[in-house]
């Protein structure tokens, strides 16, 4: 196993609601140490990862918002490598459909986290992000929706789920139990992966990826090197092709010892 780009997903993999997860700060100066960039990818807003990347320096890029959003450190700052936005009409359709449902829903913008009422949900989630939103009357409000996030409760909510996932150029992925993204089928394709690819000058079979959800499939899936982290199973990816190397990774002391077999 060899690589030249990290790419790590955050909630679940690094991250649970009591913060880093055991084994978690370990793996990353593992990286660090190779001196590769690495690059959290999370359906997390800006605001949250910019929060995590001030702890460890050794991040180099973040892909935020389900990866509509890319950005990497130039010295002390950040600067955007691209982005991705819903159409302002599909927001209003959707915003529209879920009211009627009764269906909470989450819009994330290129700087901020918006929402339309301080529910259970949301107070919960600042502490969970250390993000703080901005509370509007409509989500319609801003035209720069990079994802929406839906929590479904019904089958009629579920419903509108489905039929979405079902058009061409979106993608509904679940990012954390129970948190349903909305987004671009771009990308969700590779969470953000195709546009650090183009930044570094690098491929897929230099791309050491690790995950544990449904929102990782596709960078799993791609990349040379994939660590799948529990409840993740190699044979739920894409077929593999030569050279690409899959291994389940029950705990993160088991993707350490990946990482540093391999340095």
């Amino acid at each position: 196993m060899r690589f030249r780009l990290a790419m790590l997903d955050v909630d679940g993999t690094l991250r649970d609601e009591g913060g880093w997860k055991p084994g978690a700060l370990a793996l990353l100066d593992a990286i660090a140490a190779t001196g590769v960039p690495l690059a959290l990818c999370s359906g997390r807003p800006l605001e949250s990862l910019l929060g995590l990347a001030a702890e460890r320096a050794e991040v180099s890029h973040l892909a935020a918002g389900s990866s509509a959003l890319v950005q990497k450190r130039v010295g002390e700052s950040w600067t955007t490598v691209g982005t991705r936005f819903l159409d302002p009409a599909l927001v209003a359709e959707v915003e529209q459909r879920a009211e009627a449902l009764g269906m909470e829903l989450w819009a994330y913008t290129l700087d901020s986290w918006i929402v339309t009422e301080l529910s259970y949900r949301v107070t919960r989630d600042m502490g969970f992000t250390n993000a703080t939103p901005v509370l509007v009357e409509r989500l319609t409000v801003r035209d720069d929706v990079i994802k929406l996030l839906a929590f479904a409760r019904t089958p009629e909510q579920n419903s509108l789920l489905v039929e979405l996932d079902g058009r061409a150029d979106l993608a509904v992925v679940e990012s954390y139990p129970g948190y349903n993204d909305i987004c671009l089928a771009t990308s969700a394709a590779t969470k953000g992966g195709d546009l650090l690819l183009a930044d570094l000058g690098l491929g897929w079979s230099d791309v050491l990826a690790v995950g544990d959800g449904q929102n990782d499939l596709g960078m799993l899936s791609k990349a040379g090197t994939a660590l799948l982290m529990e409840p993740l199973r190699a044979e739920m990816l894409h077929q593999a092709v030569p050279g690409q190397v899959r291994v389940e990774c029950p705990t993160l002391a088991d993707a350490l010892r990946q990482v540093r077999a391999a340095t």
